[in-house]
């Protein structure tokens, strides 16, 4: 082997070297990127599903308020002819700006 093509293998060696050692500390800092973003994947996750929860929480809210409303209306009117049964129901539903139609109920025929 000449003087030359020894230099030349050692020369390429080396940058076969130099060009692993840079492929590893690149996946190590690859790894550590990894890492810090599946933290903040994580934390985010967990925020939305706190999110997901208020705003079940607000439905079931929602719901039950919807519910209630009704049942002070049904107290309020008289299902069968609309009329007034209780006027102080009445006059706090539409304190609070909740207007009640009352359909009367047909008689059942005979």
């Amino acid at each position: 082997m000449k003087p030359s093509q020894f230099y030349t293998t050692l020369a390429m060696a080396a940058v076969c070297l130099v060009l692993s050692l840079a492929v590893i500390f690149q996946g190590e800092s690859t790894i550590s990127l990894q890492k810090a973003f599946q933290q903040r994947q994580a934390e985010i996750q967990a925020e939305m599903q706190q999110k997901q929860s208020e705003i079940n929480e607000g439905n079931t809210s929602n719901q039950i308020t919807v519910n209630i409303v009704k049942d002070i209306a049904a107290a309020a009117y008289n299902q069968a002819n609309g009329a007034v049964k209780n006027e102080k129901l009445k006059e706090l539903l539409t304190r609070y700006g909740i207007t009640v139609s009352v359909n009367p109920q047909p008689s059942p025929a005979k």
